[in-house]
């Protein structure tokens, strides 16, 4: 008697009388609940997949709008390297924000932000080049203040050392950006430091671009949030598709105001 639970009847009848009439009301009642229950799903599911798409639709929108709006400026008003240096730089904080709120959408974590190195050729031999990435743009929900303390990552180093040596391949996923970099996986600097709390997983996929000649890595585009399992490999497509969508309009972009027509001149400045 001690192993019989205390809510279970201590006496059992031999039979037990259903009405029908309470089992096929209870019947219906629980198969409409299900159906209720299985239509506000799909409804929830085809208006986030419809809100995905939409958002997709005016990201290509911004981009092509905004690439035109650089061009039409440059031919209206004198050409000076920090004019198109400033303007380029909207362009690509233009692109965060888009990309932020097409992932935001997508991954179902208001707390993605997403940022984008670009690189720059610090060599003063015209024979030679010293690639390094620097910030360019950052989305809006990234803190201002990164920019003072921003710092530039060698080719040789940290995530553009791994993408260099994978042929400019594939899409790094951090989960833990402080082992990551015990590995020396992930170059640290200063704003991981000073913000911490803004970053607590990172997705990256490099941004190539080709110009007849030779394929470059001219950028990185990054993806972060403060959630630990906001990114995993079922979000490695789109990534690497809005990394393909965004790496051809700032390439475009950089070699219609570049009168050098190099891939890696990006016009130096932000941070």
């Amino acid at each position: 008697m001690g192993s019989i639970p205390l809510w279970f009847p201590k006496n059992i009848p031999e039979t037990l009388k259903i009405e029908t009439k309470s089992a096929v009301i209870a019947f219906i009642a629980l198969l409409g609940l299900l159906c209720i229950l299985g239509f506000s799903y799909l409804r929830r599911r085809s208006q986030r997949s419809l809100d995905i798409k939409r958002m997709l639709h005016l990201f290509t929108h911004s981009l092509r709008d905004h690439q035109t709006t650089v061009h039409q400026n440059r031919i209206n008003n004198n050409a000076t390297t920090n004019l198109d240096a400033e303007r380029l730089e909207n362009f690509v904080v233009d692109v965060c924000n888009q990309t932020t709120l097409y992932i935001q959408r997508l991954t179902n974590d208001n707390s993605v932000e997403c940022c984008i190195r670009l690189a720059v050729d610090q060599a003063t031999n015209p024979n030679e080049t010293k690639i390094v990435y620097r910030t360019f743009g950052r989305s809006s929900g990234l803190g201002k203040s990164r920019a003072i303390t921003s710092e530039d990552i060698k080719a040789t180093e940290g995530i553009p050392n791994l993408f260099l040596n994978k042929k400019f391949l594939g899409v790094l996923i951090y989960n833990d950006l402080e082992e990551a970099a015990k590995l020396e996986l992930f170059k640290k600097t200063q704003n991981e430091q000073l913000f911490k709390n803004e970053i607590k997983t990172l997705m990256v996929a490099p941004l190539n671009a080709w110009d007849g000649e030779i394929q470059a890595m001219i950028g990185l585009l990054y993806l972060t949030s403060r959630e630990k399992k906001t990114f995993s490999i079922k979000y490695v497509d789109t990534i690497r598709f809005v990394a393909d969508m965004v790496s051809n309009a700032i390439s475009f972009t950089v070699l219609k105001n570049n009168s050098n027509g190099d891939v890696y001149n990006m016009l130096g400045g932000p941070n």
